[in-house]
């Protein structure tokens, strides 16, 4: 059922309330389409719905709820997405991927100055106005990842090529698969030169971000299975955060038309589909695997969004 509450949150020169629904998130989507809403306004489990939308949505069919009761069926149909589920705040993000940056970048003895330049660089890069779902958030993720990973396979911490990996990894993006990633390597490998990191730890580091050109790590290859994995956690969220990641991805793609859209986004979703398994290490396999079949095989039977 497509339910409302009240409109009384101020913003943008309007008020606003939520339009959700306590059955499916693909319901809502349809709901939304219907009323002409930009998709830039669904928020994991509902969307920002304007007081000039209120009453035509009631017209449609929602059904009018107190705020405290509307969340109440939120949270018994199993859509209401907590805090920890969402992506973390850009600034919060920032704040951390840079910390950590700053933190690697600086254990080679390399001056404060040329460090803090290099890690300005890599902030800059990830902030570009066009990202929408490459950027610090997923970075943020991404570290994240690796550590539930590499606790897993019973180390304290994720390694460092590993944690540079996943920094390095989509600095450049401009939407050209395979040119990114060896863009990205390359900008790692003169970055870590620079600092003075090790030779080998380079050639490690070059080797983890080339992986995220497939996916496809090497029988035996426990780095390149953590950050694969890692890169491709966010298929395994749950379902309001995955709509939202696909919605970014769509908004970086704004300038493909929606027929081309809808031809290369199933592509990919059919040849993840077909993989034996799209995720390489025993805890990803055996904790994300069936989950991100379920989000990809349910976009797949829903190609008009966003």
């Amino acid at each position: 059922m497509i339910l409302v509450d009240t409109p009384r949150w101020p913003a943008h020169g309007t008020v606003y309330g939520h339009l959700v629904s306590d059955a499916s998130l693909w319901e809502l989507h349809d709901f939304a389409l219907t009323l002409g809403l930009d998709p830039r306004g669904f928020d994991h489990d509902h969307y920002d719905l304007a007081v000039d939308r209120w009453e035509p949505a009631l017209a449609q069919g929602a059904t009018l709820l107190d705020e405290r009761d509307l969340v109440v069926r939120l949270r018994t149909g199993g859509l209401r997405v907590l805090p920890a589920d969402h992506a973390p705040r850009r600034r919060r993000a920032r704040a951390r991927v840079s910390t950590v940056a700053e933190e690697l970048l600086a254990g080679w003895g390399a001056g404060p100055h040329l460090v803090t330049a290099a890690v300005d660089a890599l902030v800059e890069a990830h902030t570009e106005p066009a990202r929408r779902y490459h950027d610090l958030r997923h970075v943020d993720e991404m570290l994240r990842h690796l550590e539930t990973l590499a606790q897993a396979d019973g180390l304290k911490m994720a390694p460092v090529a590993e944690r540079l990996a996943a920094i390095f990894h989509d600095v450049v993006y401009k939407g050209r698969a395979g040119e990114d990633e060896r863009a990205s390597a390359r900008w790692a490998v003169e970055t870590l030169g620079a600092v003075g990191a090790p030779a080998d730890l380079v050639r490690e580091v070059e080797g983890l971000v080339l992986l995220t050109v497939d996916h496809r790590p090497a029988p035996g290859d426990a780095a390149g299975a953590r950050v694969s994995d890692a890169d491709m956690a966010i298929l395994a969220s749950v379902p309001g955060r995955y709509h939202v990641s696909v919605r970014d991805l769509r908004l970086e793609y704004a300038h493909v038309s929606p027929q081309d859209w809808r031809s290369g986004r199933g592509h990919v979703l059919d040849t993840f589909l077909a993989q034996d398994r799209i995720f390489h290490t025993e805890h990803g396999h055996g904790v994300w695997e069936e989950r991100a079949r379920g989000n990809l095989a349910n976009e797949r039977a829903h190609p008009g969004w966003p």
